[in-house]
């Protein structure tokens, strides 16, 4: 695109150094709608008389297109000056002119004039109301567009905030703190100084993330250098804005990247009295860590000096905006408390704002004289009057948008007298007036040839090729065509050959390479076809191609692929969130802000404003001659901004498809078009193109980085992991990360299909992850057990030694019902099971007949599938045969429905007894279901994302004493060698987890978090002692109920102490490294608290709140020092990692057989959006953020359309696990809970725990001495 002519300033552009009170005064044009400017043919490579300037004042005579078209075209605009062309066709009001490309800059200047004149109209009128005098005549030696110098930041324009009641902002901070130092050089302090807000930002930064490396980090060189000043004694005062957030009446440090709060607060950092000074107009207490963060910076700084802490003067505010004037005032009378005092509230702040603004301006001036603007404007000539009439119009037609069957083309305006023109009656056109406009003869643009596409050639030599199109391969092409075109995809990377970098011919112009795509893509060609180049992934090893260079597909392939690395896969990562329709609707137009280069993005535009006082309906017009019609469109679209009602609509539209599994063909169908149109003509549908190229992956990419920076302040984060393969034959790993208050999310997706799925290679993923959020923010990683996740579980809590390492419980009873139903007691009835019920469902008579029988007999669901990886779900099945015996039976009677050799298992005798095969049928399938329901009611509640290290405890032995029950209940009728066999598995499976099995290294945890349950440890599930053990190691166990379970629950909570002192980070045990006795004096002392419910442990257990929202209340009381933080590590715990089936129940459910193909990559951010949606939409205001355990868990049954499992029931033909016999429950030794108690039985049965009498406790003894800090032995032997 052309540059804009210098001849425009001074004439219809004002220059950048008119002042601001000139700006005022200066006409700027008016806006309209421009409907016709989307028309891709409007541009043309026949030059515009409009290039004098005299010729280009008819610009301000023409009303402007308003902002987001003129941003619409200028894009545009860059893609036509590449293939030649220099000008553009722009009708209004009827008529239709050639413009210059650069026109559209000039258009773009003009509403950044026009953002100017209104807000400083606005501030103009602000200042007369207060009747400040001296801003006023201050603001004539204001340049209008001029960047303020790097200390104080910003330009000219932000100042308008001072003349106004607006929030003030970090920039502002900056200026105030500039005129505060400037203050102090006049009155000769050389010992004080305010920094700047970069600095207050940067010292939480490193003391957040990086402060081991403060030493030694070179960014961190002005913090150490002003460290010196203070420590030389060249400043004794400092003084820091600080941004805080203010909730509820508590103050905090904000998190996230740009750290800015809500609130402004002062601090003086006093180095004579030894003192931190703290100021909040709001007079509430400091926030503990910004404390944190000056002590620890002045302990570096100062050789460990201890500073304390104390209040620096400040008024207190009874607005909401003046904080920032207030705390600079707080700062200047600590500074100057001979010149300075404090403000008042109302009238005395409002003139202290413009006090300041006059102060910054004054300040520039010294530092600038180039900021002196011109104090009087300069001569504007009044443009050229052109009517309508004298307009002409043009003589070649060209439909601005293409013409659609049962529509008429669009048709020039008619002036009042004027013959309607047609191909047969335009009169002939003077050549003078042809000559004028310059232009074209009429042709029918019917009659016009398509130009030829360029091909897309390869130039061998990686020169630069003359003469020849670049095939499209445009960085920033938003392909919104509804043709997918051919994407590439993966290919041997051995058949690729590199070229040369290109070279964009320079003499065609256009918008800059970018850089990004650049380190994306690497151009290539194929070795069996070297005439076509084609792009591939950077990494050479990947394979991925892509037939043209674009930049949404490479990042949608970039931000997921396993073979670059990890810095350029954030940094597409990152590329792709700011393209997300979220992240664009957050930046869109709304309240009050401005954009780039100081344009206004949001509110009215100057004329808007100027014009305010016109009546309804009045008709405007430039410079009095050509009118403006008004253009409204839906009475939502005229109260908001469109872009902004746009990016709503494109966010709303990207989940809608992935929420409700939508195909992304649909975006290009006519019909789902049509409805966009109906409900708003004006919105800009994506096609599928742009959904699956741009919007999808961006939103997934935005998602992603939402999720990163929530789980970054969470602790106790549970990971967990799952592979499997898609319908398209790709194999494919998840990640789920769970928080403490049991939020789960999707915060991964792999394609795998060309890696080895090691152990190790999964650990080195999952630690690449877990570094993002931080070490020290997790306790536990669960997962099956199969060979590489057991692996990668063991490789990571080595590495990790703060964390668990937990197998799937429900993996791990799945597997224990799978191995009992496929006993050879059972073979039989399962294998007349599987075959009834396949044969029903693969007959659409055997169908219709059940469903007949049903419905005489009044049964309700039909026959269930066995899943193929859910293996509890063949009891569901045998249920749901059992449910329909009596209807299999009418079916197998009417003989319409043959089950062949299975008829038998459903015979009836003419008496209505059941003959032997029947009756033996019968009787195995009860027994199979007895045998299996307490397992099943277990899982029900265990596959909860709520369900604790301490239910599975109770659940698990639940489990056991019901099929223990089953199994010796007379009426089941179990051979004794059946029982001894069924027992033997349920002992195999116990030692696994629960005793020194290989499955887990923390079998512990679940007895701990059984007794650290206050529900838990008020029941009678432990085993009763009837002899108190003696006082040893410092404990009276008079009191402590179940002294054995206590006795280990203390040996293993010591153990995770230790870990937690020696590698961990959480302070409550941080503190204790090196005096391991004071420790563990501490935690008996607290554990025996808590075990005999005294204070402050001796609260009822509150089900509305939950476990962990119970310990989270006790914590930081005395006498709850370190317990809370163990208890809440291991009641964080998620046990399970049915996160993983569910979202591969996703996975399934997006990818029917017509869908097959549809990438992993694809699936995966789809599914990321629908899941943290869904998951934003559950923390509604009110709800249970602490959901808890209840005893009310009733088995599901699964129903044949359930997406959580895959019909397949292969798995019972696979050869079983020996295991040896016994004749009953090795936990009836080894384990504390007593199998025979009251509320075990109940658990699945009454869902009810039965309380037991708390027992009379003797006080604790108190805290011993400290000691000299050696002791690093915490570990407590009972």
């Amino acid at each position: 695109m052309s540059t804009l002519p210098d001849y425009l300033h001074g004439t219809i552009l004002p220059h950048h150094h008119l002042n601001v009170v000139d700006l005022l005064k200066f006409p700027t044009p008016s806006i309209t709608e421009a409907p016709d400017l989307d028309n891709p043919e409007i541009f043309s490579q026949a030059p515009s008389i409009i290039n004098t300037p005299d010729t280009s004042r008819v610009l301000w005579s023409l009303p402007m297109p308003n902002l987001p078209d003129v941003i619409d075209l200028q894009s545009r605009a860059r893609h036509a000056s590449e293939t030649g062309h220099i000008s553009f066709d722009y009708r209004v009001n009827g008529v239709q002119m050639r413009m210059p490309m650069w026109a559209i800059d000039y258009w773009l200047t003009a509403h950044e004039v026009m953002n100017a004149k209104a807000q400083w109209t606005t501030a103009h009128q602000w200042l007369a109301q207060r009747r400040a005098k001296l801003p006023v005549d201050a603001l004539t030696g204001l340049q209008w567009k001029y960047n303020l110098p790097r200390t104080m930041g910003g330009d000219s324009l932000g100042l308008v905030a001072f003349a106004s009641e607006a929030w003030l902002g970090s920039t502002h901070i900056n200026q105030m703190s500039a005129v505060i130092n400037a203050m102090l050089h006049s009155q000769g302090i050389t010992t004080a100084y305010s920094l700047d807000q970069y600095f207050t930002d940067k010292l939480i930064v490193v003391f957040r993330h990086s402060r081991e490396e403060y030493l030694t980090d070179r960014s961190c060189q002005s913090m150490r250098k002003m460290g010196n000043e203070l420590k030389s004694g060249r400043y004794f005062q400092l003084s820091l804005f600080v941004s805080v957030r203010v909730q509820n009446d508590e103050v905090v440090l904000p998190n996230g990247e740009n750290l800015m709060g809500n609130h402004w607060v002062a601090v003086v950092i006093d180095t004579a009295v030894q003192s931190v000074l703290y100021g909040d107009p709001f007079h509430l207490p400091p926030p503990p860590e910004l404390l944190a963060v000056l002590h620890w910076w002045l302990g570096v700084s100062l050789d460990g000096a201890a500073f304390a802490d104390g209040m620096l003067p400040c008024t207190r505010q009874t607005d909401g905006f003046s904080c920032a004037l207030f705390s600079a005032n707080a700062i200047t009378c600590r500074f100057c408390p001979s010149s300075a005092s404090l403000l008042k509230n109302g009238d005395e702040v409002l003139d202290n704002r413009i006090e300041m603004l006059a102060q910054i301006i004054c300040l520039l001036r010294e530092q600038d004289s180039d900021v002196m603007a011109s104090h009087h404007a300069p001569i504007i000539q009044r443009p050229i009057t052109m009517s309508a009439g004298f307009i002409p119009v043009s003589s070649q037609f060209r439909p601005q948008k293409p013409v659609k069957k049962g529509k008429r083309p669009a048709e020039t305006v008619i002036q009042p007298g004027e013959t309607k023109r047609t191909k047969a009656n335009i009169p002939e056109m003077k050549q003078t007036d042809l000559s004028l406009w310059e232009i074209e003869p009429l042709t029918s643009t019917f009659d016009q040839k398509p130009k030829a596409e360029p091909r897309n050639e390869v130039n061998t030599t990686g020169g630069e090729e003359e003469g020849r199109g670049n095939g499209g391969d445009n960085d920033e092409d938003e392909d919104d065509s509804d043709d997918d075109g051919d994407e590439g995809g993966h290919v041997d990377p051995k058949i690729l050959v590199d070229l040369g970098d290109e070279k964009k011919n320079k003499a065609n112009g256009g918008r800059p390479r970018n850089i990004l795509i650049d380190e994306l893509l690497q151009r290539c060609y194929k070795k069996d076809e070297p005439s076509k180049a084609i792009h591939r992934c950077i990494a050479k090893a990947c394979g991925f191609t892509y037939t043209v260079r674009n930049l949404q597909r490479a990042l949608r392939h970039a931000r997921n692929c396993n073979y670059i690395s990890k810095e350029l896969r954030e940094k597409a990562r990152d590329a792709a969130a700011l393209r997300a329709p979220s992240q664009l609707l957050r930046n869109a137009p709304g309240k009050k802000k401005t954009g780039k280069n100081g344009i206004l993005v949001d509110g009215q535009s100057a004329s808007a404003l100027e014009g305010a006082g016109d009546s309804a309906g009045k008709k405007k017009t430039a410079s009095g001659d050509i009118p403006i019609t008004e253009f409204k469109v839906f009475q939502e679209a005229r109260s908001k901004k469109r872009e902004e009602r746009n990016r709503e609509v494109d966010l709303a539209v990207v989940q809608l498809f992935c929420a409700a599994g939508l195909p992304t063909s649909l975006a290009s169908r006519p019909e789902w078009k049509r409805v966009l149109e109906l409900l708003d003509p004006k919105y800009p549908a994506a096609s599928r193109t742009k959904l699956e190229d741009d919007q999808i992956p961006a939103e997934a990419a935005n998602v992603q980085q939402m999720m990163y920076e929530l789980l970054r302040t969470k602790e106790n984060l549970t990971i967990s992991c799952d592979g499997g393969t898609s319908k398209g034959k790709e194999a494919f790993w998840t990640m789920h990360i769970s928080t403490d208050d049991r939020l789960v999310f999707f915060i991964e997706g792999r394609e795998a299909t060309r890696d080895s799925h090691t152990g190790r290679w999964l650990r080195t993923w999952v630690l690449e992850v877990i570094d993002k959020i931080g070490r020290w923010r997790f306790c536990c990683i669960v997962c099956d057990s199969t060979g590489n996740t057991r692996l990668c579980r063991e490789l990571l809590v080595d590495e990790i030694p703060t964390m668990f390492n937990l197998p799937d419980i429900c993996h791990h009873i799945s597997n224990m019902i799978k191995d009992i139903v496929r006993i050879d007691f059972f073979k039989e009835a399962t294998s007349v099971m599987r075959g009834v019920i396949t044969k029903f469902h693969m007959s659409h008579i055997g169908t219709a007949e059940l469903d007949n029988a049903r419905a005489r007999l009044g049964i309700g669901r039909g026959l269930e599938s066995i899943g193929k990886t859910r293996f509890g779900t063949i009891i569901l099945s045998a249920q749901s045969l059992q449910r329909n015996l009596p209807a299999i039976r009418k079916v197998v009677e009417n003989g319409v429905f043959s089950l062949g050799d299975y008829d038998a298992s459903f015979a009836r005798l003419s008496d209505g007894r059941l003959p032997p095969v029947a009756s033996k049928f019968v009787t195995r399938l009860g027994q199979l279901i007895a045998i299996g329901k307490p397992a099943i009611k277990a899982l029900t509640y265990l596959e909860a994302n709520e369900a604790t290290p301490g239910d599975v405890y109770v659940y698990w032995h639940a489990i056991l004493q019901a099929t223990r029950e089953v199994l010796r209940d007379p009426s089941q009728d179990f051979p004794a060698d059946v029982q001894d066999e069924i027992m033997g598995i349920l002992n195999f499976r116990d030692r696994q987890v629960f005793v020194d099995g290989n499955l887990s290294d923390g079998s512990e945890l679940y007895l701990a978090g059984t007794y650290l349950h206050p529900l838990y440890l008020e029941s009678d599930i432990f085993k009763t002692e009837s002899n108190i053990p003696p006082p040893a190691s410092g404990i009276d166990y008079n009191g402590i109920p179940y002294p054995t379970a206590f006795k280990r629950m203390v040996r293993f909570l010591s153990s995770v102490a230790q870990d937690e002192i020696e590698s961990g980070s959480k302070p409550q045990l941080t503190q204790w490294k090196g005096i391991g006795e004071d420790f563990r004096d501490q935690l008996l002392r607290e554990v025996q608290r808590y075990a005999r419910r005294q204070q402050p442990y001796h609260e009822p257990y509150d089900v509305e709140i939950g476990i962990i929202g119970w310990w989270k209340a006790i914590e930081g009381q005395p006498s709850a020092e370190v317990l809370p933080a163990l208890a809440i590590k291991i009641h964080a715990v998620r046990v399970n990692s049915m996160a993983e089936e569910r979202t591969v129940s996703n996975f399934t459910w997006l990818t029917p057989a017509l869908r097959s193909k549809l990438t992993v990559g694809s699936i995966t951010s789809m599914v990321q959006i629908k899941q943290f949606y869904r998951t934003e939409q559950k923390q509604r205001k009110h709800s249970n953020p602490n959901p808890s355990a209840r005893f009310d868990a009733k088995p599901k049954s699964k129903r044949a359309d359930d997406p959580l499992d895959d019909v397949d029931d292969k798995w019972l033909d696979e050869p079983t696990t020996p295991t040896e016999p016994a004749d009953d429950l090795d936990a009836l030794k080894h384990s504390p809970i007593d199998l025979s108690s009251k509320s075990l039985g109940s658990v699945l049965r009454t869902q009810k725990v039965v309380r037991r009498v708390e027992s009379e406790v003797p006080k604790a003894r108190a805290k011993g001495a400290v000691k000299d800090g050696k002791d690093n032995n915490y570990i407590i032997a009972l």
